[in-house]
């Protein structure tokens, strides 16, 4: 679909990874292709964030999107966007010829300001949730309450690692501050999200941790469409702050533990045979078909051998 996008419009955009699954699309292939076939790539790196990953000196972005917004900014107190023109492309070096020409720069003074006064930690900010981001999704990766766990170091690292950025001073690179989960099935949903003790909300990249029912905020009224891409509408995506790891896993294991409807029940095909280790007689429907089929033949029978003595 984005290829054929691509190819209507000449450009194709898309983020990386993408929101809320955390997957990553093949940037190499999507680059041969636009090389190709003439159109420019965009990418959005705001989940990764330009210190996380390098998609500039590789090459492989005509123009990266950055919404500053979310962890540059960090305080939430201000709203910015930066649009990067790669001038290792063809594409990007015409953008930056045209840019010169027609771009003027908007951007509220205020805004401005605040952005770059908060970014000043950045760097450091950075480091500190992917630290943290990766130590919560190894721990809900195993954990029994948890059905599904989406994290680029789980979804496709493959993808993501070949452009890990190594060369910014200052920093340790990571797979971001987002996750996202599904409950298991003897978890209610209510009670978890009404009891997390982390701030609610649909953004991401704050200071301060944020969780949000993304499904059902963003997609409630089209939730047949977005299942079809594998997005559950019981979806809950969380954007990691600067609490401590300690924190936010004592505050999350509090949640699971209230929001138990019942232990957790083993696999099907690892009960399968549960009713007959009870004494329980269970058939299957063909087996009930056969059943009924020979009750019927049994009472024709008796009712002809009734009418004959009868006669």
């Amino acid at each position: 679909m984005i290829f054929i996008k691509a190819i209507r419009n000449r450009l194709t955009s898309n983020t990386f990874p993408s929101n809320p699954l955390l997957n990553c699309h093949d940037l190499i292939l999507l680059r041969k292709l636009a090389d190709k076939y003439n159109f420019i790539l965009i990418v959005d790196d705001t989940i990764s964030n330009f210190a996380n990953t390098d998609l500039i000196s590789t090459g492989i972005a005509d123009v990266v999107c950055t919404s500053l917004t979310k962890l540059m900014n960090g305080r939430g107190d201000a709203m910015g966007g930066s649009m990067v023109i790669n001038p290792n492309t063809p594409k990007g070096q015409w953008m930056m010829e045209d840019m010169k020409t027609h771009h003027k720069c908007d951007l509220y003074s205020s805004d401005a300001i605040a952005l770059y006064r908060n970014s000043e930690d950045f760097l450091e900010r950075s480091t500190k949730i992917n630290e943290t981001s990766e130590a919560l999704a190894d721990w809900f990766h195993t954990h029994p309450d948890l059905s599904r766990v989406y994290y680029p170091k789980f979804t496709q690292p493959d993808l993501y690692n070949r452009f890990l950025n190594t060369s910014c001073t200052g920093h340790k690179p990571g797979y971001g501050g987002l996750i996202s989960i599904i409950l298991g099935s003897h978890m209610c949903q209510r009670t978890f999200y009404d009891s997390l003790g982390v701030y609610k909300g649909p953004s991401l990249g704050t200071n301060f941790t944020l969780v949000c029912p993304y499904t059902l905020l963003a997609h409630y009224h089209e939730l047949e469409f977005v299942r079809a891409y594998n997005v559950s509408p019981n979806l809950i995506r969380i954007a990691v702050g600067l609490e401590e790891y300690d924190t936010l896993k004592d505050r999350f294991e509090k949640a699971f533990d209230i929001s138990r409807l019942h232990p957790k029940l083993k696999p099907a095909a690892a009960t399968r045979n549960i009713q007959q280790q009870r004494g329980y007689c269970t058939v299957s429907l063909a087996g009930r078909q056969r059943s009924a089929s020979a009750s019927i033949n049994a009472i024709s029978w008796q009712l002809k051998h009734q009418i004959r003595i009868m006669w």
